[in-house]
């Protein structure tokens, strides 16, 4: 350990290096060393999974993993979820006679993955008739949850129209903003 030490103190511009350059060296090092030591963590901590979605795997009493077959058949009951492209539209004008955008992007999810060729060949029809839809909200229809859910319920009605009565079940929102 002494040769170490000694190998340390070499001659820099003619002056040999003292405790504090080999202390600031220490010190160096073990902050890297903490650095990476606090990513790889981090990492690690991030990529397992929690526990809350090991629980939904298990079959509820920290036994094994559920009935495959059980999840299959939750997995038929909801068809394919399909992501239509981000709508912009003006809102309605209001009493402050300020203009108001509203972003919103939707994904439609489709009784069956029979209809995804239907779907497709009938985009620009349903993004048409969802265009309509959002051009006659006002900035009030926008706000709240009861107002989004009008809007989703409205928007699957429309799609609904297009495609044939249950062909698309459900409709998420992926973006709502109003500026």
């Amino acid at each position: 350990m002494a040769d170490a030490d000694e190998a340390l103190d070499v001659e820099i511009d003619g002056e040999q290096s003292g405790d504090a350059p080999r202390k600031s060296s220490k010190a160096l090092i073990i902050g890297i060393l903490g650095i990476g030591v606090g990513v790889a963590g981090g990492w690690l901590l991030h990529s397992t999974p929690s526990n809350a979605a090991n629980a939904a795997a298990t079959d509820g009493a920290g036994g094994a993993p559920a009935d495959d077959e059980a999840g299959a058949e939750k997995a038929a009951a909801h068809g394919p979820i399909v992501e239509l492209e981000t709508f912009i539209v003006n809102l309605r004008g209001g009493e402050d006679e300020v203009i108001h955008y509203l972003k919103c992007g939707f994904a439609v999810q489709l009784a069956d993955e029979s209809l995804q060729e239907m779907f497709a060949a009938q985009t620009i029809r349903i993004r048409d008739a969802i265009l309509l839809c959002l051009s006659n909200l006002g900035l009030a229809d926008t706000d709240g949850t009861d107002n989004k859910q009008k809007l989703r319920a409205a928007v699957l009605a429309r799609i609904n129209d297009i495609l044939g009565a249950g062909a698309a079940t459900d409709l998420y929102l992926t973006e709502f903003v109003v500026q």
